[in-house]
């Protein structure tokens, strides 16, 4: 992202390789990319922003911090702007929905991963097309994660279980998934369903793993 630029966005006297311009948009100092939340902590305490919308885009000066509301495209016919929504253009009504905790101590602290999550993809119930028995208790756990991991998906695939996590920390660590069954065996993989090198055992229902930090890995579950 801090190498690209948007074609028909340049002056028509700068050349595309010229990456000394520091304009616009990611080339423009300051200018940075988060996925849905922000934090600004100095000296044992800081500033968490988080954007239900999913808004990506923020910049930081000295002495100030805040989102890019709106990045305004020019729709150029020959070129692949032309694709691109109206509302990338500026046009039209935005709406914009954010929340601002202030905090002690560093961004850890305010867990802006989980609390964005829960911002944008809060639970829902969805009810079955067909008639269907209760098939768990009321006391039934599907999958517990520990506190250093966040769950990125979930699903069966065939007779397995398919969890993702990653670790969020950015320390690494073990990890600890808890199930509400005992697995029969368990595989780490990567995003390609490779074989990850990331250690593992399991204890019971509880599946650890060793992760380097912000570590993705894709855990294959037997059941």
């Amino acid at each position: 992202p801090d190498h690209e630029y948007y074609y028909n966005s340049l002056p028509p006297d700068v050349e595309l390789g010229d990456l000394g311009m520091g304009m616009f948009e990611r080339q423009r100092p300051g200018f940075f990319w988060g996925r849905s939340w922000a934090d600004w902590s100095s000296k044992g305490r800081g500033l968490t922003w988080r954007s239900v919308d999913g808004n990506y885009y923020f910049f930081k000066e000295p002495g100030c911090l805040g989102p890019i509301l709106a990045r305004a495209l020019a729709r150029h016919p020959d070129d692949w702007e032309r694709f691109t929504a109206a509302a990338s253009s500026g046009a039209g009504v935005h709406e914009f929905t954010y929340v601002l905790r202030l905090h002690d101590g560093d961004w850890r602290v305010a867990d802006p991963q989980r609390r964005s999550q829960e911002l944008r993809h809060p639970p829902v119930v969805v009810r079955p097309n067909c008639p269907a028995k209760p098939a768990l208790g009321p006391d039934f756990e599907l999958l517990a994660l520990s506190d250093n991991a966040l769950l990125s998906a979930c699903y069966a695939e065939g007779d397995a279980l398919v969890v993702r996590i990653y670790e969020r920390d950015g320390r690494g660590g073990e990890i600890g998934l808890k199930l509400g069954f005992t697995p029969a065996a368990v595989r780490a993989e990567d995003l390609c369903a490779k074989p990850l090198d990331a250690p593992l055992r399991v204890e019971g229902r509880t599946i650890r793993a060793m992760l380097r930090p912000r570590q993705i890995a894709t855990l294959r579950i037997s059941r």
